[in-house]
């Protein structure tokens, strides 16, 4: 299993190449969500000085990986169809994983890290948003079993917000567990 660990200042530049190749990657793939402005070195460093931003080694590269676990609900988040109050959620932004390691299944390993350390806190569900534009996300965090819970306006149009419940460990296969069907 992956094993991520809190990024600290010393980490901010190799973190800030890392997000900007996976801009990169994303542009050329059609996908106009993050740029030169999004995410940047002072979003990450708050991220850091929160103590919410994490990474791991993978396949000897590091940082690999780099995903913000944010304890505090946005706002903006409160017109979503949730199944337990913000206080016991935990929301997933800016993950990413190094263009030569996607499509490997790392996106999953921290996916499934980060479900890991937040059972362990005692946490019920995690919620993140996706961008409209990048169908893949919506289809990787589909196959992890997170529900679609809504949609709101940001920066660059339509988000799709989506949640996980972490009462118990979902199928690796996505597939939705429980007698009606749903996760939560």
């Amino acid at each position: 299993m992956l094993t991520l660990f809190p990024a600290d200042l010393a980490l901010l530049d190799p973190i800030v190449r890392l997000y900007r190749a996976v801009v990169a990657a994303m542009q050329a793939a059609g996908i106009d969500h993050w740029d030169a402005d999004y995410p940047n070195p002072a979003v990450l460093r708050a991220d850091i000085d929160r103590g919410e931003l994490f990474t791991a080694r993978v396949e000897g590269l590091f940082p690999a990986v780099s995903v913000a676990v944010c304890s505090e609900v946005d706002l903006k988040y409160a017109v979503g169809d949730w199944h337990c109050a913000a206080a016991e959620a935990a929301v997933v932004h800016r993950l990413c994983v190094d263009p030569r390691l996607q499509r490997c299944g790392v996106g999953r390993q921290v996916m499934e890290a980060v479900e890991a350390m937040l059972r362990s806190r005692g946490l019920l569900a995690v919620r993140l948003d996706t961008f409209s534009g990048n169908p893949a996300a919506q289809r990787f965090y589909l196959g992890l079993g997170y529900r679609p819970a809504g949609e709101i306006q940001g920066h660059k149009g339509t988000y799709f917000l989506y949640e996980k419940s972490l009462l118990r460990a979902e199928p690796a296969d996505g597939s939705r567990a429980g007698a009606d069907g749903e996760n939560g």
